[in-house]
C-alpha cells in the first residue's frame, strides 16, 4: 500500500507541474490583433438624455484556437458634450440568431472625458471560441455612440468585423459601417496530452484506491 501512494503521489507531482508549466506557457503568449478599424473613422461621442445601446459585431477565425481578450482601444473619439462626463460601459455579449444575447462580461468601464482614444482591459477571463460571433456592446448613460466614416471592408485583423447594431425601441438595427476600435487578445494553449494521460492515470488510481479491498 505505501509503495502504491508513493506512485500515486508521484504521478500527481508530475501533473501538477504540467499544470504550472502550462499556465507559464499561457501567460507567456504574444498578444494577437483580432480586429483593427482604428484608422478607418472616427468615434463621437454625444450626450444626450437617456440611455442608447451599440453592439459590434465580430466573427472569430475559425482556426481551432481559443483566444482571451487582452484589451480593447476605443479608437479616435471626439468628445461633444451637452453636460457632464459620460461614462462608457463595454461588454462583451454572445450572438444569438445574429443579434446581442447575453451578457458575457465587462471588459472595462471609464469616463470619456476626452478626445483621443480609451483602452478597456479586463479583470476577469473573457474567451473567445474558435469560428463562434460575439458582440462588443457600449453602453454609456446619458450618452450614445455616433461612429461615423467606418466601413465593414476597412478592418484588419484575424477575426472578421460584422455590422454595428444600434438598440431602438427594443429592438437591434443593423448599419453598413463598424466601429472604429482594435481588440488584441493572446491564444489559450491546449493542456498538452501528456498532461491529460498523467491526470486520467491519477484519476483511475483514486478510484481503484477507494473500491479496491484492503488488504
Amino acid at each position: 500500500m505505501t509503495m502504491k501512494l508513493i506512485k500515486r503521489s508521484i504521478a500527481f507531482g508530475i501533473a501538477c507541474a504540467l499544470l504550472i508549466c502550462s499556465a507559464v506557457t499561457a501567460a507567456a503568449q504574444p498578444t494577437v490583433t483580432l480586429l483593427d478599424s482604428s484608422a478607418d473613422g472616427v468615434s463621437a461621442f454625444i450626450g444626450v438624455s437617456e440611455n442608447i445601446f451599440w453592439a459590434q459585431k465580430f466573427t472569430m477565425p475559425d482556426n481551432g484556437i481559443s483566444y482571451q481578450i487582452a484589451g480593447l482601444t476605443i479608437c479616435n473619439i471626439i468628445t461633444i458634450f451637452n453636460s457632464g462626463t459620460p461614462t462608457a460601459n463595454i461588454s462583451l455579449w454572445s450572438a444569438v440568431n445574429g443579434v446581442p444575447g447575453s451578457e458575457i462580461g465587462l471588459i472595462g468601464a471609464q469616463g470619456i472625458d476626452h478626445d483621443g482614444s480609451f483602452t478597456f482591459n479586463p479583470s476577469v477571463n473573457l474567451q473567445l471560441s474558435s469560428g463562434l460571433s460575439y458582440f462588443i456592446q457600449f453602453d454609456a448613460p446619458n450618452g450614445f455612440w455616433e461612429l461615423t466614416g467606418t466601413t465593414l471592408n476597412g478592418a484588419t485583423g484575424l477575426g472578421t468585423f460584422g455590422p454595428l447594431f444600434e438598440q431602438i425601441n427594443g429592438g437591434w438595427t443593423p448599419y453598413d459601417m463598424a466601429a472604429s476600435m482594435e481588440l488584441i487578445a493572446v491564444p489559450v494553449p491546449e493542456p498538452p496530452a501528456s498532461m491529460l494521460l498523467l491526470l486520467g492515470i491519477i484519476a483511475t488510481g483514486v478510484c481503484g484506491c477507494r473500491h479496491g479491498t484492503r488488504k
